[in-house]
């Protein structure tokens, strides 16, 4: 007789087969469709994306696409900056790849392009059940975007009325398109004076120099002042920092209606000359973490005005810039952490600044088989000088870290194709009383399980994930005992935070599988605490259920930026939160048969 252990483990393991065998069957079935009747004739460039399995795989098919001769010959027949760059390392393409490239781009330029009618004024409400899609793409062969955050202005377009900028990696900028810049670094703005979530222009990042936009960008706002802030990883190396002023995003000469090309980018986020910076030298790949603006009014102290941002290379560092962009400070390596090196930091770090100026940085470290969550605080020096910083102090150790494993349902068929990994991210809120409390919340495997030999790539399985949180009220020095957001049998994961420094109310948001027995749909849910309490609120779900990755359409997943930003007036009911996520709630068409298609979505909390 089988005992009931051996049991739930065959269970468990025949779960697993029919799940992915159902997987690749509707993967088949997907790529049929869009390859039209298997043919083998590619319909769209959606069908040509359908391989990549991961976020660094998919990257590394773009930069390899790029080093190919084909590439090559497309970016030199389309005039790319990128282009010589790619002839300098990899040699020029040859003539006759050269006119074949010119004549496809001629072909794609002469093909009647779709548009994208503009949304009457007001049809596009911020708060319905699966939020607004905060991006202006055509629906026919749309092509997907992830990753978004946003920050905004509160009245910056207009009394009542929000000035919204948006970040998400935009996969129509992985080929060359006539209708956008070659720019993987996505941004959308909303500027109406209508106090809806629609969307008054886009597009990708420009170059900078020889660079273009790789996607994974930040942004941030600075009311004080009047601007906006974005950075982006670049291709082939470095991070590039933009600054918009208000003024400029809100004239329609500077940043002109609807979908922008090269010209228009720059137009709008060069009216401030970017900077490249590169932390370290080639072939080391500089990636940004994010990036935060010091708030203070200018001569509050060093460092007001400043921004920061958190770049990996081969180590973690801290960049510190003037708020104008005209000076920037050498790479700061934080808390002695060497990627690659004895301990692996990973692309897990994140800095806030509180209302006093100290920078605060939590970061986590891979390594077998707990990893641990530290915590560093610096003192600003005013760019370009770097900050001073302190002693890293333990958080947390994470015992089961969530890893590129399997998460055995069909939603979350391979977790290698989301890229997930425990990532902590934190904010200060100023107490009354003048003293700081420091939240911090991160993600990890509450139920692991471990395939019993012989080993498979694809043996440790997550059966249920869950987002912790955790506080410091002495500076980071000590920290509460972690405790689970939402204590459901469900996968709880990718969690936000922001402080609304106006009332003190910190707001926490995660996906969540929690309702489905199958785990094969996600909502939004959030919870708040108060001003003055340590202590988390009500959990709620803010949108209804979607498949975000259905049926491997989207495949890129990864949402270690999900947004959620929140400003107000200290006045009850004047505080704008804003969450951001990616959502397949709107279709898009694929041989004029309509499917999920991922997008960045963008939803308004009132409180």
């Amino acid at each position: 007789m089988k005992t009931a252990t051996a049991i739930s483990k065959i269970s468990v393991l025949a779960l697993l087969a029919v799940c992915l065998c159902a997987a690749g069957l509707r993967a088949q079935a997907r790529q049929t469709l869009l390859d039209g009747k298997g043919s083998g004739e590619q319909q769209s460039t959606r069908s040509q994306l359908l391989a990549p399995r991961e976020r660094r795989t998919r990257l590394d098919t773009y930069r390899s696409y790029l080093a190919s001769e084909e590439g090559r010959a497309m970016m030199q027949a389309a005039g790319r900056p990128v282009s010589k760059y790619l002839n300098d390392k990899y040699g020029a393409p040859s003539p006759e790849a050269v006119e074949r490239a010119r004549v496809l781009l001629q072909k794609m330029a002469a093909q009647a392009q779709p548009v994208e009618a503009a949304p009457a004024k007001g049809s596009v409400p911020c708060n319905t059940s699966t939020g607004a899609r905060f991006n202006l793409e055509p629906r026919p062969n749309a092509e997907p975007q992830n990753e978004p955050v946003t920050d905004f202005i509160l009245n910056g377009a207009g009394t009542g009325d929000d000035l919204i900028v948006q970040a998400a990696n935009d996969w129509r900028g992985e080929y060359p398109n006539p209708k956008w810049n070659d720019s993987i670094s996505g941004y959308y703005v909303h500027t109406s004076k209508t106090a809806d979530c629609s969307v008054q222009f886009e597009g990708g990042l420009p170059d900078i120099g020889e660079t273009s936009g790789e996607g994974f960008e930040w942004v941030a706002a600075d009311p004080v002042r009047g601007a906006f802030f974005m950075a982006d990883t670049r291709f082939p190396n470095g991070v590039g920092l933009f600054r918009a002023s208000t003024a400029a995003l809100l004239n329609p000469k500077i940043c002109a209606p609807g979908t922008h090309l090269e010209a228009q980018s720059e137009s709008c986020w060069g009216q401030t000359p970017p900077v490249l910076i590169t932390a370290g030298t080639p072939p080391e790949i500089d990636q940004l973490n994010n990036l935060v603006v010091d708030q203070r009014p200018t001569g509050s102290g060093p460092g007001a005005g400043d921004v920061y941002l958190l770049i990996w290379d081969a180590y973690a560092n801290i960049v510190a810039c003037t708020n104008t962009l005209a000076q920037c400070s050498s790479p700061l390596n934080i808390g002695g952490l060497q990627i690659n090196g004895p301990n692996i930091n990973s692309p897990a770090s994140y800095v806030q600044v509180r209302p006093d100026g100290v920078i605060t940085i939590s970061y986590e470290v891979q390594q077998n088989p707990n990893e641990p969550i530290s915590f560093i605080t610096c003192t600003p020096a005013g760019a370009p000088n770097p900050p001073v910083c302190q002693p890293p102090s333990a958080v947390a150790t994470v015992a089961h870290p969530i890893p590129s494993a399997t998460f055995p349902n069909q939603f979350l068929q391979n977790i290698d194709i989301l890229d997930m990994f425990t990532y902590p991210k934190h904010v200060n809120r100023h107490e009354s009383n003048g003293t700081f409390t420091t939240f911090m919340v991160y993600d990890d495997c509450k139920n692991p399980y471990t395939q019993p030999p012989p080993p498979s790539p694809q043996s440790l399985f997550c059966l249920s994930a869950e987002v912790n949180m955790t506080y410091s009220q002495d500076g980071g020095q000590t920290w509460s005992t972690p405790v689970s957001v939402n204590v459901v049998n469900a996968h709880q994961f990718y969690p936000s935070i922001t402080n609304d420094e106006s009332t003190g109310t910190v707001s926490i948001a995660w996906y969540s599988t929690e309702g489905d027995p199958f785990f094969n749909t996600i909502r939004v849910f959030m919870a708040q605490i108060p001003p003055g309490s340590t202590t988390l609120g009500p959990v709620q779900p803010v949108t209804s259920f979607t498949q975000i990755d259905p049926d491997g359409v989207a495949y890129i997943l990864d949402d270690v930026n999900m947004g959620a930003i929140a400003h107000g007036t200290g006045t009850a009911g004047q505080s704008h939160l804003y969450l951001s996520f990616d959502s397949s709630a709107v279709d898009g068409t694929y041989n004029k048969e309509p499917l999920p298609d991922l997008n960045n979505h963008i939803m308004l909390i009132t409180y």
